[in-house]
């Protein structure tokens, strides 16, 4: 069962055009981007990762070559990188969404990604309507008091170390 988290674009009214934009992002390790390095980063639109993972291969076979490492041990730091590439790849992409202002909406597990938006669509987009804006102030906030400052209020309702 995959697991998925929906993010949506802000601002956006129209119901349609803002389940068109909504993304799903696969949770889990990502083989694409285990196997073919940055290839997938960049197919995503991940230019920050791709550019990090091309700088720590960089520095990765320099650091080798100058140890004078032999083939194994510099297949054994590519497969570091390229593990570390698929654990971090969906988590990259979150960032990415975030950073282009998509709002994390929900979480969902589904047996495959179009069970998983029709269950979303079908429970939790309604929930993502615009509210009806009012025009009236708020009315403010008012703290209650209920005298307990500590965990343990004493039997007299006061708490511990409160003043009388």
């Amino acid at each position: 069962m995959s697991t998925f988290t929906v993010h949506v674009p802000p601002g956006i009214a129209d119901a349609a055009d803002r389940a068109e934009r909504t993304v799903f992002v696969r949770e889990g390790f990502d083989w694409p981007a285990f196997l073919l390095g940055p290839l997938p980063l960049l197919q995503r639109g991940l230019w920050r990762a791709a550019l990090a993972w091309a700088l720590a291969a960089l520095v990765l076979f320099a650091l080798a070559g100058l140890l004078g490492l032999g083939i194994l041990p510099r297949v054994a730091l590519y497969l570091v990188l390229a593990t570390l590439t698929g654990l971090e790849a969906a988590e990259a992409r979150r960032r990415a969404l975030a950073r282009a202002g998509f709002i994390p909406a929900a979480l969902l597990c589904g047996v495959t990604r179009e069970a998983g938006e029709r269950r979303f669509f079908a429970t939790a987009a309604p929930l993502l309507e615009p509210l009806p804006h009012s025009s009236g102030p708020a009315a403010p906030l008012r703290p209650r008091d209920r005298g307990i400052v500590g965990l343990f209020p004493r039997p007299n309702g006061r708490a511990e170390g409160a003043r009388p």
